[in-house]
């Protein structure tokens, strides 16, 4: 009661409006086994002994020095050194959201410029200013298409990352709307599966392209199948990809979203990373988050301010367009500086060695007797490797040896077999390829020979 901002004539108010006795029954339908869980804490530490310990744990992440080949959301990508030392300046490493808004002029600018970069990666007319990662921006844009449409049936690809799946039916769960996933036949979305699986009821229909395989989605049919349906196309984008494939806005997708993580941000335990947002003017009042606007003062200056603040603080919650997303500020200037430096050309040329690379290792890998590709489709910089031997035992062997050889990937084929992902990119060196192919072939010929 001590930080509670009433009295305790008021608190009692309360309770006898809610019918309740006592405070300790708002929390009945917590498990009393919950409400005093047993913590165990260690002896305190001096503060030698406490650097000791964390420096010890650090050294537990031993990743850093090791080749990688994994994806599967999160990608190793070169960062330019201005790209840290930019941001890393006190003038932009403030509070997480400006809240004060209009006397932050440098960071709403830069916020407005990566909502331009990002706007026309994606052929879309409006992009928000950031949010928490990709996975929660593709749930966001599902609740998005549901006030749009006023429908509460959303379906989503099976070729999605499963881990986004998996934050879209949290999200979706509560406010009791309906998720239909479309199988992935052959590792990608069958536009006639789709047609079939679809009706009016439907919202909007959400894919990943390139897909959780790295296979290219046939978009332009899923296009026509969800335009079919009358119903929305959200397409969940790598960006990196951007660099090469078409701009989701030039085939038809209502809204884009995505994860920033490539754009010069730092492979990292979960994060922070950044998502995004991105659609057509016509739904920008659906958008959730912030949008900067640029306008000119009463003495004709160029000024930039947050417009159409559709989250809890600014307006009735009742209004908001979603209530736990965030700004992830510094993050989406690391991309936009990261965008900058590239320029158009400069992330074509990396989106272009990434693919080559990825194809490169993809032949020389599966010329391994036993090695094969698990879907024989057109794919960006990931691929799905079928495996002689169990996928866990080829990834505890090779990290013995420092490599990374990809991430554990379900065929979902309802076999409940498993390939093992495998992802290069503009930072897969020729003698990376070499060190993986030969690692590979090592484990399967002493695999062979236990066997025999």
């Amino acid at each position: 009661m001590n930080y509670v901002p009433h009295t305790p004539d008021e608190f009692q108010a309360m309770l006898e409006t809610l019918q309740l006795k006592q405070g300790e029954e708002l929390f009945r339908g917590i498990p009393d086994s919950l409400k005093k869980p047993a913590f165990t804490f260690p002896a305190p530490l001096t503060e030698m002994e406490l650097v000791e310990h964390m420096q010890a744990a650090a050294a537990e992440n031993t990743a850093a020095g090791m080749v990688s080949f994994q994806g599967g959301g999160a990608y190793r990508h070169f960062i330019p050194q201005a790209v840290p030392a930019l941001i890393s300046r006190g003038d932009f490493a403030t509070a997480y959201t400006p809240y004060q808004a209009e006397v932050s002029q440098g960071t709403l600018q830069a916020i407005y410029e990566f909502q331009t970069y990002m706007a026309r990666l994606t052929g879309m007319e409006a992009a928000n200013a950031s949010m928490y990662d990709g996975a929660s921006a593709l749930a966001e844009a599902a609740l998005m298409a549901c006030r749009i449409t006023g429908k509460h049936k959303i379906a989503v690809s099976q070729a999605v990352n499963p881990r986004y799946r998996q934050v879209l039916a949290a999200y979706l769960n509560a406010p009791g709307i309906d998720l239909n996933v479309i199988p992935a036949a052959g590792g990608s979305t069958d536009p006639e599966i789709l047609r079939t699986g679809l009706d009016d009821s439907f919202a909007a229909v959400f894919i990943q392209q390139p897909n959780y395989f790295g296979i290219l989605e046939p978009v332009d049919g899923i296009r026509a199948a969800t335009a079919e349906a009358g119903c929305l196309l959200g397409v969940s984008v790598y960006v990196h990809s951007l660099g090469l494939l078409k701009p989701p806005g030039i085939y038809g997708a209502d809204m884009v979203t995505g994860d920033l993580q490539p754009f010069g941000i730092p492979l990292q335990f979960g994060g922070p990373y950044a998502g995004f947002i991105a659609c057509k003017q016509q739904y920008i009042r659906q958008l959730p988050g912030r949008l900067v606007g640029r306008t000119k003062d009463v003495d004709g200056r160029v000024g930039y301010v947050l417009t159409l603040q559709t989250r809890e603080q600014h307006i009735r919650r009742s209004k908001a367009t979603s209530n736990i997303c965030t700004n992830q500020a510094l993050c989406a200037l690391a991309a936009t500086i990261y965008l900058a430096l590239l320029g158009p050309q400069g992330l074509r040329r990396a989106a272009e060695r990434s693919v080559r690379n990825a194809h490169i290792l993809q032949e020389r890998v599966c010329a391994l007797e036993g090695v094969k590709l698990v879907y024989e489709r057109p794919f960006f910089n990931e691929f799905l490797l079928e495996l002689p031997v169990p996928v866990d035992y080829v990834i505890e062997k090779c990290q013995a040896g420092n490599l990374l050889p990809g991430i554990r990937a379900g065929l979902e084929d309802g076999s409940g077999r498993e390939g093992l992902l495998v992802c290069a990119t503009e930072t897969t060196r020729p003698r990376d390829i070499d060190g993986f192919v030969n690692t590979l072939g090592k484990i399967l010929e002493n695999t062979r020979t236990t066997v025999r």
